[in-house]
This record gives C-alpha cells, sequence and structure tokens, in this order.
C-alpha cells in the first residue's frame, strides 16, 4: 500500500544514528563552510560528509563511512577519532532470523571500511553496554538516543473511538514480529471495527495480517520521511516484540522514544532487550510482556477494553522518554567529549 504521508518526503543526509546521537542536539552548532562564513562562526562542529564531523583536532565518525571519509580521518592527524556503533554487528550477520540482504550489507561493511574504523578509532560511543564490551581497546563511553520530538498532548486518547496500534518495525524485526503474529491476528479479527494496526513492512508484513480489513502496511520509507511521521501521526499503543537474540541484546532503548514520539503506550517483550526493559521501569513506563503463549492477546484485550489505561501508560512512556532521551543531555555529552 502506498503510504498516505508521500507528501512529506524531503531529501536530506541524515541517517537514523546520525541524528538521533548528534546532529538533532546540536544543529545550531554546526556548520560546513570552509572557510567559515557570517553563517558558520562559532559554530564549533563541521560536518564533512554523511557520517563524518570534526571539532579541531577530534573527529566523530557514526556508524558508516564512505571512501572519502575514511581519506579525511587518514590524512587528518586527528588526535582522537570517536567511533559511534549502535548496533551489534556481528549479531547482525549471524543472525539466520534477519533477512538477507541487510545481513549481506552488514557483512560487506564489516569486511571492508570497518576495518579501516578499527584501526583509526581511540573512542567508542554507544546506547549498549553489550557492544561497549566488544572494543576493548578503545575508551568507552555510554550515550543513549535523543528524542525528536514528542506529541503536543494526549487528546488523541480521549476522542479516537477506534483503537490505533502501531508497530514501527522494519524488516530487520519483522521476525520479531512474526513471534506474535497469531494472537494478534486473533485479536485483530476479534476487534474488526473498534481496532486498527498500522505497520511500514509493505508487502513484507506477515501473511497473516496481509488480509485483515483492519490492517494496513505501508511501504517502507526512508529515514526523512519517517521521522516526519513519528513527528505528525498518533497512535494508542506501539509494539516491539523481541526474540532472546544477541541483536536484540544489543539494542538501545530508542523503541521507548519512537513510541513516546506518536503518543503511545509501549508493549515490549521482557528480558529480550536489557536496555529496553531497563527504561519501561518492570511496567512504570511501558508494560514488558512475557514469553507466554496468549500473553500478548491477553494484553491487547486488557489494554484496548480500559483506554484510561493505556492513556497512563502512554503518558508515563512519555515522561521517561524525556528524561532519558533529553536533547540537552546529549549536546552536554558532546561538549565534554569533543570540545574539552
Amino acid at each position: 500500500m502506498r503510504s498516505p504521508f508521500a507528501r512529506w518526503l524531503v531529501s536530506g543526509k541524515e541517517t537514523p544514528t546520525t541524528e538521533k546521537y548528534f546532529t538533532a542536539a546540536n544543529r545550531d552548532l554546526i556548520g560546513s563552510a570552509f572557510p567559515p562564513s557570517r553563517s558558520t562562526r562559532g559554530r564549533p562542529y563541521r560536518r564533512l560528509g554523511t557520517h563524518l564531523f570534526t571539532a579541531g583536532k577530534n573527529a566523530l565518525l557514526l556508524r558508516h563511512a564512505t571512501e572519502r571519509e575514511l581519506n579525511i580521518l587518514k590524512k587528518g592527524n586527528f588526535s582522537r577519532i570517536i567511533y559511534m556503533q549502535d548496533d551489534d554487528l556481528e549479531s547482525i550477520i549471524h543472525d539466520p532470523y534477519i533477512n538477507m540482504e541487510y545481513r549481506k550489507r552488514t557483512e560487506k561493511f564489516i569486511k571492508g571500511f570497518y576495518q579501516d574504523i578499527c584501526r583509526l578509532a581511540t573512542d567508542i560511543v554507544s546506547p549498549s553496554p553489550t557492544i561497549m564490551e566488544q572494543y576493548g581497546n578503545f575508551h568507552a563511553h555510554f550515550l543513549g538516543p535523543s528524542m525528536l520530538s514528542e506529541p503536543e498532548d494526549m487528546s488523541h486518547h480521549d476522542y479516537d473511538k477506534q483503537f490505533r496500534i502501531v508497530f514501527l518495525g522494519t524488516r530487520s524485526h519483522l521476525q520479531d514480529l512474526n513471534m506474535i503474529t497469531a494472537e494478534l491476528a486473533d485479536f485483530l479479527k476479534n476487534r474488526k471495527y473498534s481496532a486498527r494496526l498500522d505497520t511500514f513492512l509493505g508487502k513484507w508484513a506477515p501473511p497473516a495480517l496481509k488480509n485483515l480489513k483492519n490492517a494496513h502496511h505501508y511501504a517502507p520509507s526512508g529515514w526523512m520521511h519517517f521521522r516526519r511521521i513519528l513527528a505528525s501521526q498518533r497512535w494508542h499503543l506501539a509494539l516491539a516484540p523481541m526474540r532472546p537474540t544477541p541483536t536484540n541484546r544489543g539494542r538501545s532503548w530508542n523503541k521507548l522514544l519512537d513510541h513516546a514520539a506518536v503518543g503511545a503506550a509501549t508493549l515490549h517483550s521482557a528480558g529480550a532487550c536489557p536496555m529496553l526493559d531497563l527504561a519501561t521501569g518492570g511496567g512504570k513506563h511501558g508494560l514488558p510482556v512475557d514469553s507466554v503463549p496468549g500473553r500478548w492477546r491477553e494484553i491487547l484485550e486488557w489494554l484496548a477494553s480500559d483506554r484510561a489505561m493505556t492513556k497512563r501508560l502512554a503518558e508515563a512512556g512519555l515522561h521517561r522518554a524525556r528524561k532519558i532521551g533529553n536533547p540537552q543531555d546529549t549536546r552536554l555529552f558532546w561538549r565534554k567529549l569533543l570540545l574539552t
């Protein structure tokens, strides 16, 4: 299904990693002109590529690199080269449940530019202790993702009669969704008119959910398009099922921030992602769901029937997201690491 949000497509060079961990919190401090123009004077960070930034003799590379960016790092005589990585790359390429295309891209990166990055970098920044442990020779620093947007209010919980559920995961999370597909499909069939599911999986949506009239599967979109959806659309409940895999153990608490951005309460698999468990506080700011047959269906029915509880849970998630994803904390983190 073609996304109705297509009118918000914009061009841009941001990636989820660059924006969540650096540029959104520091946009007014980043310049790209050399020599500095009046408009960029007083901005301590320079953008030299999609993934590469510098601050004096320090360089920051976020997740990936182009050949040009690597050449700059090799020739730049930098005092420190800080590498920011938010995924467990080795686990991704060995995870048989992640789509092969993504695994091959990741493997190509690991065998190629990533080797140069590891030889050049002095520091690692990551939102997961699991990932940080893999870079034993680096100076390690923890940084969670920054919250990019939030709803003006939670009034959609009061006036929307239809219970709107969303799965914001990409294809790399498809098998996580498959884990609960049968229960989710039964729930939607039982509530043909009172509940609705939205995904952004397009043709890759699970077959059991494809033919349901109250399940809509929009085509996957680029990051800037998706970011605008997060900032403008509202749902009541967001799902983050996760298999207990090394890949998911290395993930951040980002799902809570995405769910808070769309005004939704969070349901997630208990124990699969330690950082998300920490963020939701054992049920205070989102509900962890045990891997017991029928449990997802049970909780879906409960929250669809108790909309006041869903709203309270969404509000608690938003409060928590504001605290752990405060852009000012991100801004201070980089100031201390890059400018002192």
